[in-house]
């Protein structure tokens, strides 16, 4: 049967750090319009909006009186005030120096004649997005900045940044490989990306100690989700990426150009999939790995005891499950919400679950989002992570830019009262301890792990131990056999170039017998000499 998956484009094989680079130039920031404030003035149900730009606010709109749909169409040129985070003020005159990996921060406000004015939302725009001489038009969500503070709508605005000296860098890449399947094609380009808070903005959150990521920065790469459905496989939504239904199966397809393509293809298992999409999915699997050349790496990833390297493709290494499946015939946007109870928990690698809806759900070691539709909750637990708290700030944000910026939203800590809250649970009632909610990270404990290699050196199959310890040099390994690898959280499975046909064809399933012989529910992963994922090379010091 021909395989369902088609190369649509050609790969690129290049890296895009050199389209990283700071600039100087003239910053222009449009506020357009702001649409579904939040009524500040309980008495006429109406507000004073303005909006102040950077760090600092020296820059901002005009006020406009009694309006929860104001339109400015107003332009600040920022040359000359104090410049918000990634973007440094030289000397040179008016220009300026725009960085990227920042943020450019709008802050919408209530003017009051007496007394502090009132934020009604922020939001923020990477400056990452923001390319020489060339126009950002883009609606964003308003979200709160600080715990109790109340905000809804979006903001309209335009961002230039004029410059004369554009680096001369060559034209952007082609598009990452893409691959279609025969029912149904997809080729819908990807949403806007959803201008999130990062740890570097956290600055007024007293409790929650900023977090500095050393990790060098991921080659450039693509990914690819299909879910199995009804034998057949369907692209998966990219703003639902990192979302799985328990009862159902996928495939993920990880391309990474360092400098030439190097695939790695994982199997997804919902833990209530059926053995039929179970088949299905390994079907599809190899479909694919013939599709992309056929010297891929694979993948077999139960759920809830992901491999590090899975997890890593998506934000915070967090993934969210959700009860049901392609059975239940899901939609993301429905009329009549049910209200559900999400549970985040981790430090390293974070899952979101769905807990059960009333007060015994909570507790005080995690966060959790209660999400009513148009209305949504944050609750903290006293004793929960920073990890945690901008995880549940992303659920948030992405459930508002999801709805169109209209939901309204409350932050609330433990033993903060809201009766509306309460009320969705069933009454107030008392919250777990942090301990009865189990360690942030439940893994393996360290590990002294195993190298195992597999030869027909004699006749026949044969799995024998080579070393023990968490971590081996690499010249233990050799291209005539085929290793296996018990990191205690994952097992590995490497084959050499010069393996034998049989030694090739048997490895996963002697992977998965010594797997079950020592009762390891963890994933199973397949790497090819000269493929070999991140983490492997770690283990190996390659």
């Amino acid at each position: 049967m021909a395989s369902s998956y088609q190369s649509m484009v050609p790969e690129y094989g290049g890296s895009l750090d050199i389209f990283r680079k700071p600039m100087k130039g003239h910053l222009a920031v449009t506020i357009i319009e702001a649409h579904d404030l939040y009524p500040k003035d309980k008495m006429s149900g109406k507000s004073d909006p303005y909006v102040k730009v950077g760090h600092g606010g020296s820059k901002k709109t005009k006020v406009i009186k009694k309006n929860l749909n104001p339109f400015w169409n107003e332009t600040l040129e920022c040359e000359s005030y104090p410049i918000p985070i990634g973007m440094e003020l030289r000397d040179i005159g008016k220009e300026m120096t725009l960085k990227p990996g920042h943020q450019l921060k709008f802050e919408v406000f209530d003017h009051d004649i007496i007394g502090k004015n009132d934020r009604m939302g922020v939001a923020r725009v990477l400056t990452d997005h923001i390319l020489a001489n060339e126009k950002l038009d883009r609606w964003i969500a308003l979200v709160p900045r600080k715990r109790k503070e109340k905000a809804r709508g979006r903001i309209h605005i335009k961002v230039v940044f004029l410059t004369r000296d554009r680096p001369p860098y060559p034209a952007p890449p082609a598009p990452p490989p893409r691959y279609e399947c025969a029912e149904p094609l997809f080729m819908a380009p990807p949403p806007a990306p959803v201008v999130q808070m990062d740890a570097r903005d956290v600055e007024d959150e007293e409790d929650e100690k900023e977090i500095v990521d050393n990790t060098p920065p991921p080659p450039p790469a693509s990914l690819q989700i299909w879910r199995i459905e009804n034998n057949t496989i369907a692209e998966w939504p990219r703003d639902s990426y990192g979302t799985f239904f328990s009862g159902d199966s996928y495939i993920v397809l990880r391309t990474e150009y360092v400098p030439h393509p190097v695939s790695y293809i994982y199997t997804w298992i919902g833990r209530a999939s059926t053995p039929d999409e179970v088949q299905a999915a390994h079907a599809k699997a190899s479909e694919l790995e013939k599709a992309v050349g056929g010297d891929a790496s694979s993948s077999t990833q139960p759920q809830g005891a992901e491999s590090s390297a899975f997890l890593s493709y998506f934000p915070n290494n967090a993934l969210i499950y959700l009860e049901g499946g392609i059975d239940t015939q899901w939609r993301p946007e429905i009329k009549t919400p049910t209200v559900r109870l999400l549970q985040i928990k981790g430090k390293k690698n974070i899952r979101v679950t769905q807990a059960p809806l009333n007060s015994k759900g909570l507790n005080s070691g995690d966060c959790f989002i209660l999400d009513a539709g148009m209305e949504i909750w944050q609750w903290n637990g006293k004793q929960c992570n920073p990890a945690e708290r901008r995880k549940a700030g992303d659920i948030l944000r992405g459930f508002i830019n999801e709805r169109t910026g209209k939901p309204t939203t409350h932050i609330m800590d433990e033993g903060d009262d809201d009766a509306t809250f309460w009320a969705h649970l069933g009454g107030k009632g008392p919250v777990s301890t942090a301990a009865e909610s189990g360690a942030d990270d439940d893994v393996a404990e360290t590990h002294a792990g195993k190298l195992f290699r597999l030869s027909d050196d004699h006749g026949h199959l044969q799995l024998s131990l080579v070393a023990t310890g968490p971590s081996n040099n690499h010249t233990l390994l050799e291209a005539k056999d085929v290793f296996l690898f018990d990191a205690g959280v994952e097992i590995f499975v490497w084959i050499g170039k010069e393996a034998s046909a049989d030694e090739k064809k048997n490895a996963v399933p002697w992977a998965n017998q010594y797997a079950r012989d020592n009762q390891k529910a963890v994933p199973i992963t397949r790497l090819l000499q000269g493929g070999e994922s991140y983490y492997f090379k770690q283990a190996f010091s390659f």
